[in-house]
Formats: C-alpha cells, sequence, structure tokens
C-alpha cells in the first residue's frame, strides 16, 4: 500500500473532474506508506492548479496524511485490522461496521487493501457505507500479473459493474500500465469502459495492470446489489438491448449462417478464412489509446 507520485497525479485529476474540490474528512483503508517527496508534491499540485499552503522545504518523503491535506481535506484517518502501522480506526473490514461508522467520509481511498480481504462482498459494503452522500471511492488494485500479491487480482469490471447496479456515478475509470517499483517509470492509463478490452482479455497483456476507479455516491446510492457481469447480461438480452424482434433475430441468425455456408463452398475458403483471422487481430487486439503518463 502506498501513495506514489503516479497515484497523486490521479487524485489531483480527480479533484479538478469533481464538481466540488476536495474539503472534508478522508479516510486511508490501511495507512499508506508515502512515496512522494516535497519537492514532486509541490510539482504535482501546480500542474494541477490546486492552491494550498505548502510548507515543506526538504528533500523528504511527505506523510501521506499531509498529502490529503494538501489536497484539501482537513481531517485525514486510516482503518486497519490492528494498530500496527499506527491506524486510528481498528476493525476487521471482513465484518460489518459498527453503525456509528457510517456516512462519515468525503473520500474513502483504498490504494492496495481489498485485494487482501477474503469477504469482498462485505467489504464494498463497507466502502459504500463508510461514504456520505456526495462522496467519492477511489480503488487502485491489482488486476494482472500480481499472483499472490493479495488474495486477489480485479478485471476493472468488477468494480464498474458493481458500482453501476447500486447507482454510484463513475467519474474515473482507468486500465493502468504500471512500473513494480514504487518510485519507477510512468504509469499508462488508459481508459476503461466494459467490452473495451474484450480481444485481450485472454493472453492479450504480458504487463503488471492496475485498476484505478473513481465513484461518487448519490442519495439513490446502495451498497447490497450484487451485479450480473454486464458483458453476459447483454448476451442474454441482445433483442431486448437492440429492439429486435424475435423474428428479426430469426432472420439476421439465418442470414448469417448463409454466409458462412456460400464462404465453405467458396474455392478460396482457406484464403478467407486465414484473412478474416488477421484481421480480427488487427483490428479487435488494439488497446485502448492511452490517455495520459503520469
Amino acid at each position: 500500500m502506498g501513495l506514489t507520485r503516479n497515484a497523486y497525479s490521479l487524485l489531483c485529476e480527480l479533484n479538478n473532474l469533481c464538481p466540488e474540490p476536495f474539503s472534508g474528512s478522508s479516510l486511508q483503508l490501511g495507512k499508506q506508506d508515502s512515496y512522494v517527496k516535497d519537492y514532486e508534491c509541490r510539482r504535482i499540485l501546480r500542474k494541477f492548479n490546486i492552491k494550498c499552503e505548502f510548507n515543506e522545504k526538504n528533500n523528504s518523503f511527505i506523510d501521506s496524511y499531509k498529502l490529503f491535506n494538501y489536497l484539501g481535506f482537513d481531517n485525514v484517518f486510516s482503518l486497519d485490522y490492528s494498530d500496527y502501522e499506527g491506524s486510528e480506526i481498528i476493525h476487521n473490514f471482513n465484518e460489518p461496521l459498527p453503525k456509528d461508522f457510517g456516512n462519515k467520509y468525503n473520500l474513502v481511498f483504498d490504494g492496495g487493501t481489498t485485494e487482501h480481504i477474503f469477504n469482498i462482498n462485505q467489504s464494498l459494503k463497507n466502502i459504500c457505507d463508510l461514504l456520505k452522500v456526495g462522496g467519492i471511492a477511489v480503488h487502485s488494485s491489482p488486476t494482472n500479473n500480481q499472483v499472490d500479491h493479495g488474495y486477489l487480482q480485479f478485471s476493472p469490471q468488477f468494480f464498474y459493474d458493481f458500482y453501476k447496479i447500486n447507482n454510484f456515478k463513475i467519474i474515473q475509470s482507468y486500465l493502468i500500465e504500471v512500473d513494480a517499483a514504487p518510485r519507477g517509470k510512468k504509469w499508462l492509463i488508459r481508459e476503461y469502459t466494459p467490452g473495451c478490452i474484450d480481444y485481450l482479455s485472454m493472453g492479450g497483456w504480458s504487463e503488471i495492470l492496475d485498476t484505478w476507479i473513481a465513484v461518487q455516491k448519490t442519495s439513490e446510492s446502495t451498497s447490497d446489489k450484487i451485479p450480473q457481469q454486464g458483458d453476459c447480461v447483454k448476451a442474454w438480452n441482445i433483442n431486448i438491448n437492440e429492439n429486435i424482434s424475435e423474428k428479426e433475430l430469426i432472420q439476421k441468425t439465418f442470414l448469417s449462417s448463409q454466409l458462412k455456408a456460400l464462404i465453405k463452398k467458396s474455392p478460396f475458403k482457406n484464403k478467407l478464412f486465414k484473412f478474416k483471422k488477421h484481421l480480427i487481430r488487427l483490428i479487435s487486439r488494439k488497446k485502448p489509446p492511452i490517455k495520459n503518463r503520469y
């Protein structure tokens, strides 16, 4: 768990994307290590036009609490299973929250905690319940090539579908190529929406990947709805989603089968099939464009 220059840049970007600038109380899930030095923090804040009283004048790492203070939060807390790292709030996140914990925070930051929690359903519910209406939840979680780092690696659709069905507003949704070293190279930020990497889902990535998603709680938000994977729902309801009647769907299927039959009868069928596969590889397996480098 830790706040890198990359993650801090994304938090600054998030601040500028929100209707109101950050303020109030923030909660870290696990006390975050900091990998941001004072001059780097000053440069990042300046880049995103975030004004604050910056009083660091040495070449040391800034405490993670101060990093959140500089973003606009007056009160910064951390929650953990034990007080080993000095967290103020001690709670087993596998279990429901005490009633007096809810609706307290303007931001809950998961900078690498939920993958270590076995009861992921309860963990997500707890995050939702901790937030005030209008509050923001941020996940920076492992997605690929991080075997045994924690219990879990998450497809980006996991968070996207959960928060969508529970009526949260999605503000940032990124798939990120990260560096194994906390102070390594820049992250490559790609915008993620469900379906945008379908043809890359099996063997399409060798890089270390993280999911970054930031969502806002609304007055209609819930925390107990369980999604079905969006791709599956789309397939089940194809005739509803595309407004295709049963008759039109039969015709569409028939035409498709007729086309396949024609190709099979063609003397050039092998070349046609090879060309089709080659075309799919070239077009469909293209990665989403890089939006930013932080």
